[in-house]
Order: structure tokens, then sequence, then C-alpha cells
């Protein structure tokens, strides 16, 4: 009877050990339990350790095999369903709406499951360790932003647009083109500013890199980091998601 009586409280000790850390998370997520439920088989995910904040996915000698440019009739209508999430993070964060759905086409195709082989996650790939730590300290109180969260797409689509707005405010804010500004959070977002500063001029020193970016037109700078960055998967990440923008930004309006 002992052993019994420890045993069942040991079951009891468990289960409301559960439903404590349930109760907190409903708490502090109250929209998104049913997304916890769901996502319970994906906390066992651990984002690769790394002692650089910004991504580093772009280390490939040869460009991925992407998806085509062109938006068929077929994939035309897949951003509707994140519309409102979308709409929402381009407005809180100052980011087209254009752009985020060119991103989260280019980046998943749509796929809020997508995991990489880098453990880039959701909708627009993003690191655990990477941009979502740095939006974490610099914009969200320093709140955890865990690998499960990253699975629900309207906190995906919240985190992936905040940093693409962190790239542009903070650490590119000296540049004073906005197109050029624009350009360059894009290449930032999937190779990392460090990386890119690095490969485009030899030189990670963000004031000096501003100021050699400055010297460019727009079109120079286009060309620059298509055909001329010493990073084949982000020359063509940067076309495509160019690309991509201006289709998206001709439908949406």
């Amino acid at each position: 009877m002992k052993y019994l009586y420890f045993a069942t409280l040991l079951i009891f000790i468990s289960f409301n050990s559960e439903l404590s850390a349930k109760v907190t998370y409903i708490r502090e997520h109250p929209n998104s339990y049913e997304e916890l439920q769901e996502n319970q088989r994906l906390q066992s995910i651990v984002a690769p350790q790394s002692k650089r904040i910004h991504e580093i996915r772009a280390s490939q000698t040869e460009p991925p095999v992407l998806l085509s440019h062109k938006i068929t009739d077929s994939v035309s209508n897949k951003y509707t369903i994140y519309q409102t999430h979308i709409e929402r993070s381009a407005t809180k964060w100052k980011i087209p709406a254009s752009l985020i759905v060119a991103m989260i086409h280019a980046e998943s195709f749509f796929d809020p499951n997508a995991v990489s082989h880098a453990s880039a996650i959701g909708l627009m790939q993003i690191l655990v360790n990477g941009g979502a730590a740095e939006v974490s300290r610099e914009l969200y109180d320093n709140r955890p932003i865990r690998a499960q969260d990253l699975f629900i797409p309207e906190f995906n689509i919240d985190v992936g647009t905040a940093y693409l707005h962190l790239l542009e405010t903070k650490y590119l804010n000296n540049i004073r083109s906005t197109s050029a500004r624009r350009l360059l959070a894009i290449a930032s977002y999937n190779c990392g500013l460090s990386n890119l500063m690095k490969y485009s001029f030899g030189d990670n020193n963000l004031s000096a890199f501003s100021t050699n970016i400055n010297k460019l037109s727009d079109d120079e700078l286009y060309t620059m980091l298509t055909t001329q960055l010493r990073i084949a998967e982000t020359r063509t990440y940067v076309a495509k998601v160019y690309k991509l923008n201006k289709q998206y930004r001709a439908l949406l309006n």
C-alpha cells in the first residue's frame, strides 16, 4: 500500500506540473493554446548554437535550387490565408506587405511547418539563435522566442518582419537611399549583415560599409548584390525576392 501511495502521489505531482505549465502558457499566450497542442511534438527541435547573432544561412558556394520567380495562378493566392497577419505586421513594422509576401514565398513557399537543414523555422525561415534572438533582445523586451513558437504563422510573420525592420532602422540607418537600404536588408536577412559586409567590401566595419554603399547608385548596388557578391545563395536570393516583390506589389494593388 505504501508503494501504491507514493506511485499515485508521483503521478499526481507530474500531472499538476504539466497542468501548471499549460496554464502559464495560456495566460501568456491567450490565443495560442491550440497551436501549443498541435506543436507539442516540435519541442524536441534544438536550434544550432552560434556565437554570432546574425543569421548565417548563406554559407554555400553554389546557389540552391529555388522555385520560379514567376507567380503562377496556382500559387498567387497562397498568401491570402495569412493576409491579415501580414498586413498587421506590415503596418506595425513599416515594411511593405508585398515584400513580406515575397519573402515568405522565397523562404518557405507558404509552408508554416518548413524546417531547413540549418534549423531555420516556419514561413519566414527564422533561426532561434539568429534573427529571433536579435528581435527578442532589441524589440521584444527579452521575451524568449522558442522553436515551437515559430511554427505559429502569426508569430513567425511578426518576428521575421520585425527582424527586417531592425536591419533597416538600426544597422542600415546610415544608408541614404531607401531602396538601397531595403536591398541590403533583404541580403542581410539571407546571409547576415556581418557576412554581407565581409563578402562585399572585405571589411566588417559598419561605418566604412555604409560609406562605400552610399557611393553606389541603386542600380549599381543591385548589380553588385546579384552578380558580384561572393555568396552564391544570396545573389540568387536577392534577385528572386526583388522580382517576387514587384509581382506581388502589382497583385496586392
